[in-house]
């Protein structure tokens, strides 16, 4: 047994605030990132490129690393299907939300992930719904509900962008969830590199399919009766 080390416990619960600080800087900056990259890319090629060489790279790492592939078929199931959802539909949904409306504003529906994942949680994984849970749980809700209804309300922000953030939204609570039941193997490297490769996969997928259903003749699908025209051209940017 390799002896404790004096004070590494204590060394790593004062960096522990560090820490949490730069986590919140730099997923709250990648908002600001993305939102400029959509400028001159498609939200779904970007993204694919993105987790087809991120998956690519990290599944390397892991061999050139020596990590262990300790994953039966089930684990790589799970983890693809949370690749699919954690990734390819939460930040595509994001995304294409993201083209309509404030890179602040998809962060702030975003944030809210710990509150809709306590609700979900003590739905599908019985964890206990405490009084100090409920409280956040309303005051969370309240605060979003506020100002995305101020936003809309002013026009600044367009509501079916809105809509495709909180979809995403629910999606990655929903990945969360499975990942919490399902609790599949894989370590750092081979588990999010196969998630991301399948999170790729996914939206290649997805951009084959819009590019066979896209009318040559108008140059557009109205099938989605729900989703306004310039919206699904969005969609479609790629082509």
């Amino acid at each position: 047994m390799r002896p404790a080390i004096p004070g590494s416990s204590l060394a790593t619960t004062h960096a522990m605030p560090l820490m949490i600080a730069a986590f919140c800087l730099l997923w709250s900056s990648a908002f600001a990132v993305a939102k400029l990259a959509l400028a001159d890319c498609p939200p779904l090629l970007l993204l694919t490129a993105r987790f087809l060489l991120a998956g690519g790279l990290m599944l390397t790492v892991a061999v050139v690393d020596g990590a262990p592939w300790r994953v039966s078929r089930r684990d790589v199931l799970v983890l693809a299907v949370l690749g699919v959802a954690n990734n390819a539909l939460y930040l595509g949904l994001n995304y294409i939300g993201m083209r309509s409306i404030s890179a602040g504003l998809s962060a702030l529906i975003i944030s809210a992930n710990p509150v809709l994942t306590v609700v979900l949680a003590a739905v599908f994984l019985n964890e206990r719904m405490t009084w100090r849970k409920t409280a956040g749980l309303l005051l969370g809700i309240g605060g979003v509900a506020f100002i995305v209804q101020g936003r809309i309300s002013g026009r600044i922000d367009d509501p079916v962008g809105v809509a495709f953030t909180v979809a995403a939204l629910v999606s990655l609570v929903g990945g969360t969830i499975l990942f919490k039941r399902l609790q599949p193997n894989g370590g750092l490297w081979v588990g999010n590199g196969v998630q991301n490769l399948a999170g790729g996969l996914a939206l290649a997928q997805a951009l084959a399919v819009a590019r066979l259903v896209r009318l040559p003749d108008s140059g557009h699908n109205d099938w989605l009766g729900a989703m306004t025209l310039r919206h699904w051209n969005e969609l479609l940017a790629p082509f």
